[in-house]
Order: C-alpha cells, then structure tokens, then sequence
C-alpha cells in the first residue's frame, strides 16, 4: 500500500489553495509580455489529492496541462468555453484514461480522485507561466447561471 504522507514529505507538497498538495518544480528563466503582464515562458508543479480531497472550481488566464505521473486516475470537471461540460479521466490508458490532458486558458475546472480512498500524483505545466494573480475561483452563483444542469456537481466543487 502507498503510503501517501510519504510521499508528500518526500516531495516536500505545500497545502494548495485550491485543495490537495504541490510544489512548484520548475519556472522558465526566460520571460515574456503575456496579457496579464510579464510571465515566465511557462512553469510546473507536482500536483496531489488523496481520498475525497477536491480541486475547487477554477480557471487560469494561460493554458495548463496536466500529466498522470502516479496513483489512481483523477477525474477532472471541465466547463469549456466553446462546448460546455464534460469529464476526463486522467489515468492509464488502459483504464481508459490519458496520461495528458491539455486545458485551454479560461477553463472552469475541478478534480478529484476516482477511487476516494486512493490518491492521483501529476505534474501540471502551465504557459505563460503561472502567477496567482492569474488563478481565479469561480463562484458557485455564476456557475449555476450558466450550467443549471450541473447543479449537484457544482455544489460539490464550489
């Protein structure tokens, strides 16, 4: 059995805002004038939920994309500017899953692990690089006005 407080020691994970654990392990050198101002050209953490741990409803100004490195597939909410909601599991593919997923910038998104008493480790890449000043968590009240029909899930991850 994994022992999951190991693992956060190990890769010395912080308490993330949003839910779960992360340490940022990377950050560009090289910078660039990006909508919101000056970024790193892109940025990378590793990323934890264990048991019934959520990723709150959020989205950023760049593009993120998450890679399944251990653990149980994650499944992550997604309300897509162009085409609504939908729900991808980030896994192994041979549990249908992707071991990559790409989320456009101004993706409302949320995760959280598919087998509640296990735990998903990934890596999250985000270009231009990611600033709190560009995270934002998206209102219950807004969420509802637009997908009403997602009501319970939505309940859940605000």
């Amino acid at each position: 059995m994994v022992n999951v407080a190991k693992i956060i020691e190990e890769l010395d994970l912080k308490p993330h805002p949003e839910g779960g654990y992360y340490r940022e392990n990377y950050r560009h050198p090289l910078r660039l004038d990006s909508v919101n101002g000056n970024r790193n050209l892109a940025t990378s953490i590793y990323y934890l939920l264990h048991d019934s741990q959520l990723s709150k409803f959020h989205r950023l100004t760049s593009d993120e994309i998450w890679y399944h490195h251990s653990g149980d597939s994650a499944i992550i909410h997604c309300f897509f500017q162009d085409s609504g909601y939908r729900k991808i599991r980030l896994g192994a593919v041979e549990n249908s899953g992707s071991y990559q997923v790409v989320l456009p910038a101004g993706t409302i998104f949320g995760a959280e692990v598919e087998n509640n008493h296990g735990y998903f480790l990934a890596g999250c890449m985000v270009s231009p690089g990611f600033d709190f000043n560009d995270f934002e968590f998206v209102t219950r009240e807004e969420l509802l006005a637009v997908y009403p029909e997602n009501r319970n899930l939505i309940h859940k991850f605000t």
